[in-house]
């Protein structure tokens, strides 16, 4: 069997989870031999693609060219469509949800994995959620089968779009972050922090998190907070930095993934008080480094976090603050979460994810 990826998220993403995802899977499969696999894509965006020997793709310049031209993402979108009009594959899973390649698939069977339906969730104050969804449905419709990486994804799948149960197929995601050597951060890093990580749009929750952690952070004078990844500081941001009085106790921080590892382990604490996930990798990443997690119960987070996390309701500023509380001021209760944690982590893995994603391309082919 071939499997055919195709360019999307690797000219989309530099880094991120849907990127790692599929880096994930088509190495597990190229290094199994089984099921053979192509990608179609010659000039990669993404860092995590480094990884992926180019002997099964499309890439035949050094590293970097990408730059030096002015559209490289049409180039390829040009490269998928001419690979897929050829047909030398048996299956197609698009690694993004632009429906670009419809008419070039030639009645060949493909396979679409949803991460998240954030854009329907959030269709009122979430930007181009319009098109995202126009685009998704018409995905949805002609897609021979769906993964989805939660269950509580693919309750939402079924409530927006009606798909018949038996076409989808929930597979987990994993994370390889805890098997890495911790690399110091180059930026000085506090002793004590509490730890944020991702993007800080609306639905994140930061705004919440920080107005609830602001009282620690006056009773205590060593205690930081840290960001790692997503964008700078907005001005926005700054600014309600700036009134809360707290711009010299927050870090903002774009770690590389050993770094990243380190902060992790070196952590009072993550806390993920997102309002919505389609999985909520952060949490299982935490787990994987020995660092206890404090998480929203909503959406599929708890799915990840089992009985191992620390639970807060995301729109109580006093639940948040409590939760934040009780676990960076005792060590029992942080050993453990981290002891819960580990045992939880070992329910994921990219083997167990490959292998499952395999079983689904099979009853297709």
């Amino acid at each position: 069997m071939k499997v055919l990826y195709d360019h999307q998220i690797f000219s989309r993403q530099k880094y991120g989870g849907i990127s790692r995802y599929f880096c994930e899977i088509i190495k597990y499969y190229i290094a199994a031999g089984d099921p053979t696999v192509e990608v179609a894509i010659k000039y990669p965006k993404n860092m995590y693609f480094r990884s992926v020997d180019k002997g099964h793709t499309h890439v035949n310049r050094p590293w970097g060219l990408d730059c030096l031209l002015s559209k490289p993402k049409k180039i390829n979108q040009r490269v998928s469509q001419r690979v897929l009009r050829k047909g030398d594959y048996d299956l197609f899973h698009p690694t993004y949800h632009r429906p670009y390649f419809l008419k070039c698939l030639k009645n060949k069977p493909f396979v679409l994995t949803i991460h998240d339906l954030i854009h329907e969730v959030f269709q009122d104050t979430y930007g181009g959620a319009k098109k995202a969804i126009e685009c998704k449905k018409s995905l949805i419709k002609r897609a021979d089968h769906i993964i989805v990486i939660s269950l509580n994804t693919k309750k939402d799948l079924l409530k927006y779009y009606g798909v018949p149960e038996n076409k989808v197929s929930v597979i987990y995601d994993a994370t390889s972050l805890g098997d890495l050597s911790a690399e110091t951060p180059s930026d000085s890093i506090p002793k004590r922090y509490v730890l944020f990580v991702g993007g800080r749009r609306s639905s994140k929750n930061f705004q919440v998190f920080l107005k609830a952690t602001v009282p620690l952070l006056r009773e205590d004078e060593g205690l930081r907070i840290v960001c790692a990844g997503g964008r700078n500081f907005s001005e926005q941001e700054l600014a309600l930095l700036q009134s809360l009085r707290v711009s010299d106790r927050i870090l903002h921080v774009l770690p590389s993934d050993g770094q990243m590892a380190w902060l992790y382990r070196h952590a009072l604490t993550l806390v993920y008080p997102s309002l919505y996930e389609g999985f909520g990798l952060p949490v299982l990443e935490a787990f994987s480094c020995d660092c206890p997690a404090i998480i929203s119960r909503r959406s599929s987070l708890p799915e990840v976090g089992g009985d191992a996390a620390e639970y807060i309701d995301p729109e109580s500023e006093d639940s948040i603050r409590s939760a934040v509380q009780r676990v960076i001021y005792s060590q029992e209760l942080r050993e453990s979460l981290i002891a819960k944690g580990r045992l939880q982590n070992e329910n994921f893995s990219w083997g167990k994810t490959a292998e499952q994603t395999h079983s689904v391309y099979k009853q297709l082919v």
